[in-house]
Parts: structure tokens; C-alpha cells; sequence
């Protein structure tokens, strides 16, 4: 790409006035006098510089003709009144770019202060000019998109992320550059993220970055499986001590004696703070799981954290709205919000990995189907249920499952289930409506490409579990009936008519359920007219907005950051991105 630089009516006057006496680049060597500029020779090294840019700012430099447009040789970071400034404020910002969790050498922050310094020195060639020129701008655009947008393209680095993002634009460039000649400092500061998510993770980071240089011993992991039960005595328990102290888990006050070798309760108090918050199960025991969390530095939980502030830096396509509904997989939780207050909060089974991991999503819940039959999925078919049923021939029957060929029924006992393979699976098995089933009375649609959808389960032991990926990929939730009620219209209690329409909707999904209607309205439409009582699906209108999405570091309900487990491995190329300089 080359700059248009003084392209039109004084173009021809420069090239004759300078003669030849600027060719073989003697823009490298000859230092300007400030008082009198060689216009065709600072394009001439502007031209070169850009061209010898590296490959990985050229997503960045192509924005780079809107700030440098034809026929205007207005320079922007040297050779102006306001120059100064605003190349010294561009500095601080990129500068404590590892605030967000992005290195400042990606905004080649010492080369621009390297240039600079030599530029005030009356040291610096066209040559040198120009690279100052372009590289300030480059680092003011990066840095924006990277604010605005995010550092990292998450297509190309977060698989299962199938939700549709926000990305930089000639607008968005045009703003920034309009904003640069004007009001460089406003803009810089109103792009930092403020919600108060995000300032909760960067004041984590803080905090973990005051500490990331000190050194603590590693803590031996215990033999053979062994793990040390509340009141007895070991000889890692000092270390342990002393690690929690580090954290903030113990204090002076609560740590007591700190060689002590006995794994009493207050250890055990500050154990399970520390467990909750990196996600481990909460136990009455010291297992090398915990250990191994312990001897984690205090710089990995800030990669954590960077990974996240990324995340958070990604914009949808499409906004939630103010009544919305969230599902984290790696936290294994739903969330539903009005008004950005969080009114319901649920534990959810998601895919397990790595052959059923729950797709990352945006879309909306548009139905409610009540009491629904499960088609089984032919991968399950033929992976699970065919062998299931080749073992033992009354597994289909005791799961009330039906077996169809061609819309027909068949009679499973006729069936080779030996013979089925991916490639031979004729056959659709559908799972009766019922308290069986393994959707269970509630299913809540909503439009994707992976055949997903939120669900009732009748297998409600996996929500007590710590681990709790370990579907096929759907989503089974806790609550289906508050989540199904939160998904109904909204009304204002002053209304009475529209607050016992919803009333009467809540009591429907009750009966048809088999659950007890609660209002006297609902018991007596059932006396005078059960059938209309009775409904097996309800659309969703207005529909709700459902992200399933993914965050391994959180702001909880007692606005404590959290970590948790990368249960599908989508954190290491994200981090890689971020480290890619330091690496290099």
C-alpha cells in the first residue's frame, strides 16, 4: 500500500524544486532543519517506512490513509503545536496496556519512546520521522480496536464460539481520527471499559500483580492417593499455611500458630475460600488437587485473568436486552437478568468434552414444550443405545423408547443392534413424555444450527455434582419451572387483569405438568373447563435472549472474582495471542 501524500496541485512543483538530489534515500541520513520541512522527502520516507512495516501491524496500517489523507500533509505526532501532547498522552495509555491485559510491546510503546526521544533530540532523519510517524499511529489505532472491539480475533482462536461479534469499521476509524486531532485524551479515556465486571477482574489483577514476584515453597503432593482429614496432623500443613497467608485466605489473626502441623477448622474455613474461588470442590479433606491449585503462581491466575478481560472485550452483533438470559459453561451456571439485576441463578449440566462440548451461542428462547418426547440423537444411537440394547434386549422397553423405520413402528426384539454402525443407522428411536424422560417436563427452544435447546431432566443427581460436564451437548437446567416462569411475560402488579393472565399461565404449566395448581382461578377453570387447562406447548412472546457463552474468570454474586476450570481447553490460544510478542 502507498501513502497519497501531496498528490495534486503542489506535487509537480516539489518534484522539480528538489530536482534529483533526494534520490538513493538520502531521507535515511539527512536530519530536518524544524524551521523548514522537505515535504517530498518526509513522503518519500513515509512511503518506505510503510512498506518495510512487519506483516503483523498490516491489518492495523490499512486504516492508516484515513489518518494521513490525499492531499493533506498535516502530520499528527511531530512537527505541530499539540504534537507533544498528544504523542506523550498516546504513551501513557499504551504504555499501561497491561492493565487490560495486553502487553505495551504490542503497541511498540520503546520504539515510539526510542524515536521520540531521539526526534526532541534533533538526532532523528526523515527516515527516523517517519517511523515514529507511522508507529504512533498504528499503536493509536491497535490500541483503540483493541479497547473498543478486543485485541484478538475470537474467530480465529476461540473454537465452539459460534456468536456473531462486533469488529472495527471505516466509522469507528473515521471517529478515532477525527477524535485524535481534536480531543485525543477524551477518547483514549472514554474507551476503557467501565462495567463493573471488568473493573472487578482488572482490580483482581492489581492486587495478584503486587504478589506475582514473591516466592513461596512448593507444597510435596501426597503418596498414594492420600489426602489428610480434618485434625490430623501432617508435615505440609505450615506450607499450606503460609501459602494461604500469601493470598489473603489467612490472616495473622486467623493463621495461629504457622508451624503448626495439625489441619484444624480455621484452616479448613480458609481452605474452602480458597477452593470456591479457583473452583475446586469445597471438602473436609486436603487432597493433591487442592495442592496442586496451591502451587499455582500467582502470574498464571493473571494469564487467567487477562484471557477474560479479553473475552469481555468481544461485542455481540446483537445486544441482550434488558431481560436476558446467560448460561456459563465453564462455570456450569445459568443466570437470568432483568434491568442487569440478576433475578434467578441456577447450577446447568453442559457437554462434556471433548466429543460433546456445548456450542457457544447467542439466540432466543421463542417456545415452551411441555411434557416432551426425546428423538435420540442417531450419534447416540449408534454409539450408546444400540449396544445398550445388543447387551440387554429390554432396555428400550424400560425406557419407554420406541423404535421407528420409515415412520413405521418396529418391534425392537427383530433388530440386529450388533449390525448398527455410523454408516448402517436406519432406524429413529423416540423416548415417550413423561417423568422418565430424559428431557423431563420442560424443554425451551431456540433457534440454532447444532439441534441444541435447554431442558428438564429426569436425572437431577448430576446438579449436586462439582463436575457438572456431562451431557451431549444440550443444556439440562435446575429450575426448569422458575426458568419456564421467568421466560412468561412480564406484568405490572397494578394490572390486575394481566397479573392473573399470568397467573393462570404459571397454573397451566403446573397441571399440564402434574404438578398442584396454586390460585383459586386456576382451581376453578379446572372445575368448569379442565381441558383448557391442559396445553403441551406455549410460545414465548416476547422471545427472551439467551447467550451461552464462556468464562473461566467471573465477578460473583458477593462481587468476589472467581476462577474456574478451562473444561474445554479454549483459554491457551487466546493466552498465546496475548503472549505472542514475549515469545517471539
Amino acid at each position: 500500500m502507498r501513502f497519497l501524500f501531496c498528490r495534486f496541485v503542489f506535487s509537480f512543483l516539489l518534484l522539480v524544486s528538489v530536482s534529483c538530489k533526494n534520490t538513493n534515500k538520502s531521507f535515511e541520513t539527512i536530519i530536518p532543519d524544524t524551521d523548514r520541512v522537505d515535504i517530498f522527502m518526509l513522503d518519500s520516507a513515509l512511503n518506505e517506512a510503510l512498506n518495510s512495516f512487519p506483516d503483523s501491524v498490516s491489518g492495523d496500517s490499512l486504516w492508516l490513509e484515513l489518518l494521513y489523507p490525499a492531499n493533506d500533509i498535516q502530520l499528527l505526532w511531530t512537527f505541530s503545536d499539540t504534537a507533544a501532547l498528544k504523542i506523550d498522552t498516546l504513551l501513557s495509555f499504551v504504555q499501561n496496556s497491561a492493565v487490560h491485559g495486553v502487553l505495551p510491546e504490542e503497541f511498540f510503546a520503546d520504539s515510539i519512546q526510542y524515536w521520540l526521544n531521539r526526534f526532541r533530540a534533533g538526532k532523528l532523519s526523515y527516515a527516523g520521522i517517519a517511523k515514529l510517524e507511522l508507529s504512533a499511529s498504528t499503536a493509536y489505532i491497535k490500541y483503540c480496536r483493541m479497547l473498543a472491539f478486543g485485541f484478538v480475533d475470537a474467530k480465529a482462536v476461540f473454537p465452539g464460539n459460534y456468536i456473531i461479534r462486533k469488529g472495527v469499521d471505516t466509522v469507528f476509524i473515521e471517529n478515532c481520527v477525527l477524535n485524535q486531532k481534536s480531543k485525543l485524551n477524551h477518547v483514549l479515556d472514554s474507551l476503557q471499559p467501565t462495567h463493573i465486571d471488568y473493573v472487578a477482574l482488572q482490580n483482581e489483577r492489581a492486587k495478584l500483580l503486587s504478589m506475582q514476584d514473591v516466592l513461596f515453597d512448593s507444597i510435596p503432593l501426597l503418596n498414594n492417593n492420600r489426602t489428610i482429614k480434618l485434625n490430623e496432623n501432617d508435615s505440609v500443613i505450615p506450607l499450606i499455611i503460609r501459602r494461604l497467608l500469601l493470598s489473603g485466605e489467612l490472616t495473622s489473626e486467623t493463621a495461629g500458630d504457622v508451624n503448626r502441623t495439625l489441619f484444624d477448622e480455621n484452616l479448613l474455613i480458609a481452605l474452602d475460600k480458597f477452593r470456591y474461588k479457583t473452583g475446586l470442590l469445597l471438602d473436609t479433606e486436603i487432597g493433591n488437587n487442592t495442592i496442586r491449585a496451591l502451587n499455582v503462581s500467582f502470574a498464571a491466575f493473571i494469564d487467567h485473568i487477562d484471557v477474560n478481560l479479553e473475552r469481555m472485550r468481544w461485542k455481540t452483533e446483537k445486544p441482550l436486552g434488558s431481560k436476558h438470559i446467560r448460561v456459563n459453561v465453564a462455570d456450569m451456571t445459568l443466570r437470568a437478568f432483568r434491568n442487569d439485576t440478576m433475578t434467578l441463578k441456577m447450577n446447568v449440566v453442559v457437554g462434556k468434552a471433548p466429543l460433546n462440548k456445548t456450542p457457544l451461542l447467542q439466540s432466543s428462547i421463542y417456545e415452551l414444550v411441555l411434557n416432551p418426547t426425546w428423538t435420540v440423537p442417531n450419534s447416540i444411537i449408534v454409539k450408546e443405545i444400540s449396544r445398550l440394547q445388543a447387551r440387554d434386549t429390554s432396555y428400550l422397553r424400560r425406557h419407554n423408547m420406541r423404535v421407528y423405520y420409515k415412520s413405521v413402528e418396529q418391534n425392537p426384539d427383530t433388530i440386529k443392534w450388533a449390525r448398527i454402525t455410523k454408516k448402517y443407522q436406519p432406524y429413529v428411536i423416540v423416548q415417550d413424555s413423561g417423568s422418565f424422560n430424559a428431557l423431563g417436563r420442560v424443554k425451551f427452544n431456540f433457534s440454532n444450527r447444532f439441534s441444541v435447546y435447554l431442558h428438564d431432566t429426569n436425572s437431577r443427581g448430576a446438579f449436586y455434582r462439582h463436575n457438572r460436564a456431562l451431557s451431549h451437548g444440550c443444556v439440562r437446567v435446575a429450575m426448569p419451572y422458575e426458568l419456564a416462569f421467568f421466560c412468561l411475560p412480564e406484568f405490572d402488579l397494578k394490572n390486575k387483569k394481566l397479573f392473573e393472565k399470568r397467573q393462570e399461565l404459571e397454573d397451566k404449566i403446573r397441571y399440564s405438568t402434574g404438578l398442584t395448581i396454586r390460585t383459586k382461578a386456576g382451581k376453578l377453570a379446572l372445575e368448569t373447563d379442565s381441558a383448557s387447562m391442559r396445553i403441551d406447548k406455549l410460545r414465548v412472546n416476547p422471545q427472551v435472549p439467551l447467550s451461552i457463552e464462556y468464562f473461566t474468570c467471573l465477578r460473583n454474586e458477593k462481587n468476589e472474582v472467581v476462577f474456574r476450570n478451562d473444561i474445554y481447553g479454549f483459554d491457551k490460544p487466546i493466552l498465546h495471542k496475548l503472549r505472542i510478542r514475549a515469545v517471539n
